[in-house]
Parts: structure tokens; C-alpha cells; sequence
């Protein structure tokens, strides 16, 4: 549901800017009096192996205490920018991903934020590969962060997958309560890639979880369709029918094609 996606927050923290996105999106999308956990995962094995001889990378030794300097800097950050939240910080040690995802079931977390692409640690890595497994394996909501220019409103515009499936149905309630909240235009997409599709009653559903939203038909591949319309915020279900089938891979390959912030909804 719409409502439960931002009561609780968890934003990965590795110290690169793609990290530092995640947490200014995770931010702007945060109801008032929602939870915000910022973790960091200290994976000393990976790091180790990573910078031992004859791997060509040199970076420094990842620590309980760096990871938790950075965090507390976040943090600062988050209260100053947005006091209306509720902060945390974590540092974790362990392997990345089973340690992030114990960590999203543990605290019941309703909404996981990540960036995009990083390297600068592998300190409390979560990007790049992790992003993709979180879509796969996460139980809660995925945010993949998108860049936007300091001082640019967010979100501007936002679109939204809709086939009239039930996970595209989700998707659809959540978009439109983001977009209530932020005051944000929202348009719902549907691929149809050359196939008809029953407009009207596709219409008569969105309107049903989504009053006021206007359903296009996009005769395109669904990223494509999602990509062309030109939203900061892209949100889709885990799942789909129709032209949106399989958006499973299709969200995954919006996450990782699109500048955009790309919602996955569960």
C-alpha cells in the first residue's frame, strides 16, 4: 500500500555521491514522522581480497569506525535539511547483500533507498550488482536513486508502468500518493508494443486506485515507453502483464538504463 511505503526507510550509505543521492531521494519521498535508518556495511573479507597484492586497487582499510563517521555526517545532513524525520544510523558488518537484506526484514523496513553506481569504498558497497540483486530479493520497496541537480525540485514529474495487473495496480497507488504529497504531475504508461490493448477498461481501473491520472498508450517496448516520458521519478510494479510483462527485467532494466529515480513497489 501507498500509505505503508515511507513509514520505514533504509538508506545504504557507502560514502560516494550515487550513496549520497539516495539519501537526499530518500528524503524528499519521506511522509512526515517516517523513519529514516542510514546503514553502512563493513565487509572487511571483500576488502581485504580487493586490495590485497597484485589487485592493482589501493583504498582504505574499511572500519566500524570510518563507516560510522561517515554516517553521523549523513545524519547531520538528513536533520538539518528535514527535522520532521526520524534518523538512525547503523553500521553492519558482514557479506553486502544477505547482511542488507537481514537487515531490511529485521526492522521491517517498507522502503529500501540505494544509489545507483559507486566505487569509491568497499566499505559498505550496496551499488551496481547489489542494486540489481535488492530488486530481485528484496520484500519491500526498491528505490534505485537518479542524480538531480542541487537546488532542482524533486520530483518534477513522475511516471508510472500500469497494465492493470495487481502489482501495477500498487505501483499506480503509490505513484499517485507521492504525487499528491509533492504537488507532482503524474502520468501512467502502458507499452503495448503493437498489441491491443482495452483502453477503456484499463482507463476505468486506474481511475479506480488512481482518480485524475490520465492513461497513455505507448506503442513502444515498455523501458522505452517508461524512459520517453521524461519523468525524474519512474515507478513500477515487481511484476505485469500485457505490454508491461516480465516487469520484473523491465524494471530492472529501467533502474539500470535511466538517469531517473526508478520506485520498484512490492
Amino acid at each position: 500500500m501507498a500509505d505503508s511505503l515511507f513509514t520505514k526507510i533504509v538508506c545504504g550509505v557507502d560514502g560516494t555521491p550515487a550513496s549520497t543521492e539516495a539519501v537526499r531521494r530518500a528524503v524528499a519521498l519521506a511522509e512526515d514522522g517516517s523513519s529514516l535508518v542510514l546503514v553502512s556495511v563493513v565487509d572487511e573479507a571483500s576488502a581485504a581480497a580487493a586490495t590485497s597484492p597484485g589487485a592493482g586497487i589501493v583504498l582504505p582499510p574499511p572500519t566500524v569506525e570510518l563507516e560510522q563517521g561517515a554516517l553521523d555526517r549523513a545524519a547531520a545532513d538528513v536533520r538539518a535539511a528535514a527535522p520532521r524525520l526520524r534518523v538512525a544510523t547503523k553500521v553492519l558488518e558482514g557479506p553486502i547483500l544477505p547482511t542488507m537484506l537481514g537487515e531490511l526484514e529485521d526492522s521491517n523496513a517498507t522502503l529500501a533507498a540505494v544509489g545507483r553506481h559507486g566505487h569509491s569504498r568497499l566499505a559498505g558497497r550496496f551499488l551496481g550488482s547489489t542494486m540489481t540483486a535488492l530488486l530481485h530479493d528484496a520484500k519491500c520497496s526498491v528505490l534505485a536513486a537518479g542524480a538531480v541537480e542541487e537546488g532542482v525540485r524533486f520530483p518534477s514529474a513522475i511516471a508510472v508502468g500500469y497494465d492493470g495487473s495487481e502489482p501495477a495496480e500498487a505501483a499506480a497507488r503509490a505513484a499517485a500518493e507521492i504525487a499528491r504529497r509533492t504537488e507532482t504531475p503524474l502520468e501512467a504508461v502502458c507499452a503495448r508494443r503493437g498489441k491491443e490493448v482495452p483502453f477503456d477498461e484499463l482507463q476505468a481501473k486506474l481511475t479506480g486506485v488512481a482518480p485524475g491520472v490520465r492513461l497513455s498508450i505507448v506503442d513502444d517496448d515498455p523501458v522505452d515507453a517508461l524512459l520517453g516520458a521524461g519523468a525524474d521519478l519512474i515507478v513500477v510494479g515487481h511484476r505485469g502483464l500485457h505490454g508491461m510483462k516480465s516487469l520484473g527485467s523491465v524494471s530492472e532494466r529501467v533502474a539500470h538504463k535511466s538517469n531517473a529515480s526508478v520506485l520498484v513497489v512490492r
